[in-house]
């Protein structure tokens, strides 16, 4: 009988590891407009140390993050935005 990823325990520890202390939150931004912006908000936010994931919705004027709340806090993603020259609302 072949083992797949979820039979591992191996994956599951780390996945569950993982889990703990993540925070997910959509942040509504003002200022957006083009593929420019949507670059230098998800590079930026990106290049923070435990961003997990960073995507702008560029119609809705908002950002999803994923992140672990033990290595970065909202207000450093928040204050990260701002400093691209967009405002978190």
């Amino acid at each position: 009988m072949s083992m797949n990823c979820c039979d591992n325990p191996a994956v599951n520890k780390k996945q569950r590891r993982e889990a703990i202390g993540m925070e997910q939150t959509t942040l509504n931004v003002q200022g957006m407009s083009c593929g420019h912006c949507v670059k230098a908000v998800e590079g930026s936010v990106g290049e923070l140390g435990g961003v997990h994931s960073v995507k702008v919705h560029l119609e809705d004027n908002k950002v999803d993050v994923k992140y672990d709340a033990a290595k970065v806090t909202l207000d450093q993603i928040k204050e990260t935005i701002d400093d691209q020259g967009y405002d978190v609302v």
